[in-house]
């Protein structure tokens, strides 16, 4: 299998890859689990039953449609951040005066 990376897409998450973290914050939180490696085995349980789950329900998904591609929204974020800091800056200014 390759590597993430190496795949076509890769850099294009998918919707379910979301799900997983906010499973596992909420498990490590409410089951008070701490360190790292208990962490990494939480959140490895939690993306193998959603697979699972997944998978049981018809679903591939390597066959979902990807999101918008990162790098993509980086630069969406990059030029937003731009556009309020230069507002910011003209506020600044204007108030100076």
């Amino acid at each position: 299998m390759k590597k993430e990376e190496e795949q076509p897409g890769a850099d294009k998450p998918k919707r379910h890859t979301f799900f997983v973290p906010e499973i596992t914050n909420l498990n490590v939180t409410s089951h008070g689990i701490s360190g790292e490696e208990p962490v990494t085995r939480e959140h490895v349980r939690n993306n193998s039953n959603l697979r699972k789950y997944l998978l049981e329900s018809g679903i591939r998904p390597e066959d979902l449609p990807a999101e918008e591609d990162t790098r993509k929204l980086e630069r969406r974020v990059k030029s937003s951040d731009k556009k309020l800091l230069k507002g910011e800056n003209k506020k600044r200014k204007g108030g100076e005066k």
